[in-house]
């Protein structure tokens, strides 16, 4: 008996080795940067030209590692990218052609991400809430110009994000859409430092 368990336990892990191994292998032939430029743009909902950018910018911030098999960081911020455009579960998502990532990979991506994206010199680049009366002046000017919507000085907006079927209370996450869901708003200002 206790050779059989040994024996089972063996195979189990030259097949974890093996899945292991056609992962990396998929994730080395991956490349969402060569999918056309309309392509990338609907599935990631940014153009490449601005991907390479976010790489770029979120580079130092993300954790190092020293092993040989580790993910990309521009694999990394496709597959963040991923999700949050499509607000779909981080399995489909993995399991992508795109991607070829397990979901546990695809969660520790996502989170490494945000928390580039959350880095305070990040944020203070690109999140900037106007703290004088002239700074909001000239937003609701700015507003007013480009889209004829006068005294505005921002916008809010929702988006669902997908969840598991949480345990509890599972009916207050449901959605109009059919899936389980977490409503999520985001507030906006245009910046100052474009012409209008």
């Amino acid at each position: 008996m206790a050779r059989a368990l040994l024996l089972m336990e063996a195979m189990d892990s030259e097949r974890r080795v093996q899945t292991a191994r056609l992962r990396r292998n998929l994730r080395e032939q991956v490349r969402g940067l060569d999918i056309s430029a309309d392509e990338f743009r609907a599935h990631y909902r940014v153009t490449k030209e601005l991907f390479l950018q976010l790489c770029d910018e979120l580079s130092p911030y993300f954790p190092r590692s020293r092993r040989r098999s580790a993910i990309t960081e521009e694999s990394k911020v496709l597959t963040a990218l991923s999700v949050l455009a499509t607000g779909s579960y981080q399995k489909p998502i993995g399991m992508g052609y795109l991607h070829g990532l397990s979901q546990p990979s695809v969660s520790k991506a996502l989170m490494e991400v945000v928390n580039a994206f959350n880095h305070p010199d990040i944020l203070k680049k690109h999140i900037y809430f106007p703290q004088t009366p002239q700074e909001r002046r000239a937003i609701i000017n700015g507003f007013s110009n480009k889209f004829e919507f006068p005294g505005c000085l921002g916008c809010i907006d929702c988006t669902h994000v997908a969840l598991v079927r949480p345990n509890e209370n599972e009916e207050r996450f449901f959605n109009r859409k059919h899936y389980h869901s977490r409503n999520v708003q985001i507030v906006s200002i245009l910046t100052c430092t474009h012409s209008y």
